[in-house]
């Protein structure tokens, strides 16, 4: 089911954000895609308004397995594609950041454990505990306050139980172990990957899980932040692949440069 993943959310606090106008759901099935940035004082959260079942469907199989073999997770976008490639363009309402680490992130916690984030390398190593960790890191932070309007960023001091670069979140997701650093500098870009685990029986925690990097129209997706004008935009859009000629051409050229860079220092 279409829910943001809400796990800590006790009655009183569920009454809270549903009078400020926040989402209250239940703890089970997919969790929105969430945004967050930070520096050493502040942070910003968004939710895009997209769930990971939108960005990848939903899971093609669930249900607990002796082995380590089910199927694998899709791993290619499914919603609409511009023509330039571009995914979103979201305008980061409220933004209030000027340097700092931002990284995505989204999870499936209903059966076999998904997540859709941000890194910058492979996630190689993975097993399947660290998708159940980062599942729970993600249904913390949302618990906690974080991302709680799809139309204007959810801000935080260093001091607030919802400031993203707490133990309970920021570059490691809560220590959630994956490999690399889901964060990336703010106007930088980063990959995005779906990882999936092979087996959702808890028997099976230390067992290798996999992934694969994100895909739409056969090409990789990457997300960057950027500024235009007063405001700044996070942009998803998947990255084209140089062609083989293409390659040739760029070697080509920078031989022909090389060349005469070298005629110009004999003479």
């Amino acid at each position: 089911m279409n829910f943001k993943l809400k796990a800590l959310v006790a009655a009183l606090a569920m009454t809270a954000a549903a009078s400020a106008g926040a989402a209250t759901t239940p703890a089970g099935g997919n969790s929105s895609v969430i945004f967050s940035a930070w520096d050493a004082n502040n942070s910003y959260s968004l939710d895009l308004g997209s769930f990971l079942n939108d960005f990848i469907g939903a899971d093609p199989t669930g249900g607990s397995n002796s082995g380590n073999t089910l199927t694998a997770a899709n791993s290619a976008y499914t919603g609409t594609v511009a023509g330039d490639g571009t995914l979103f363009n979201i305008k980061l309402t409220g933004f209030n950041l000027t340097s700092g680490s931002w990284n995505l992130a989204a999870g499936d916690s209903s059966g076999r454990k998904r997540l859709l984030v941000t890194d910058t390398s492979p996630l190689t190593g993975l097993v399947n505990s660290q998708l159940t960790n980062a599942n729970g890191s993600i249904a913390v932070y949302l618990g906690l306050g974080a991302a709680a309007s799809t139309t204007t960023g959810t801000t935080a001091t260093s001091t607030d139980p919802w400031y993203a670069n707490s133990s309970t979140w920021g570059d490691t997701l809560g220590a959630a172990g994956l490999n690399g650093s889901t964060s990336t500098a703010l106007g930088s870009a980063a990959n995005l990957y779906v990882a999936w685990q092979q087996s959702s029986s808890s028997a099976n925690a230390s067992l290798a899980a996999n992934f694969a990097q994100l895909t739409a129209n056969g090409q990789n997706v990457t997300a960057f932040t950027q500024v235009i004008g007063a405001d700044t935009y996070l942009t998803i859009q998947a990255q084209p692949v140089p062609e083989a000629d293409t390659w040739a051409m760029m070697m080509a050229g920078l031989g022909l440069m090389g060349f005469i860079v070298r005629r110009r220092s004999k003479v």
